[in-house]
């Protein structure tokens, strides 16, 4: 029996597609990591640490900024079932170049700002970041994951609730730890 190329994969070989590009991206975002922040150590000083502001105000802020590049990325996931359909209508995969575009712009974003204020800032960049960074950074990577498996044919409606649900809890509790005790970086 030939299986044909556009055949479906198996729920297995999907996942395996999956955390394969979980890997790359892990290593992708690794480096971008390491060489902004030894940018951040040898660029001189502009950064700039203010004094919290623990109010209603700033909290909405970064709950609005959080949640929205979460929306991001599970509206890419969501797209992911048309982008299949172009590859079996045999059409150029536009969604899915479009879509890995955002996704590696938020990667590439994101990691090079926090690198490079670690870098600028040292213990400083450390203090502000890793409060509430051990709930943002598995949030986002829940995300990233939820945007592998759907891309790769693995992701399950009540899978996908899931991982975009955590996800959410996770940012919710990460946003008064960034405001209370975190503040910002200018």
């Amino acid at each position: 029996m030939t299986v044909s190329p556009l055949a479906a994969p198996t729920d297995s070989e999907a996942r395996a597609a999956a955390r394969k590009v979980g890997r790359l991206v892990a290593i992708a975002a690794t480096l971008i990591f390491v060489v902004s922040t030894i940018a951040g150590l040898i660029t001189p000083t502009g950064l700039k640490v203010p004094d919290p502001d623990p109010g209603v105000g700033e909290l909405l802020d970064i709950l609005r900024s959080n949640l929205t590049l979460l929306l991001a990325l599970g509206f890419c996931a969501g797209l992911q079932r048309f982008a299949r359909q172009e590859v079996e209508d045999g059409s150029k995969p536009w969604v899915r170049w479009i879509c890995d575009t955002i996704i590696a712009a938020f990667i590439v974003l994101n990691v090079t700002a926090i690198g490079f204020a670690i870098g600028q800032l040292g213990g400083e960049g450390l203090i502000r970041i890793l409060p509430h960074a051990w709930l943002e950074v598995p949030a986002f990577g829940l995300g990233i994951w939820g945007y592998a498996l759907a891309r790769s044919d693995a992701l399950s409606k009540h899978e996908g609730i899931r991982i975009f649900g955590v996800a959410v809890l996770l940012l919710l509790l990460a946003a008064p730890i960034e405001v209370l005790i975190s503040g910002g970086i200018e």
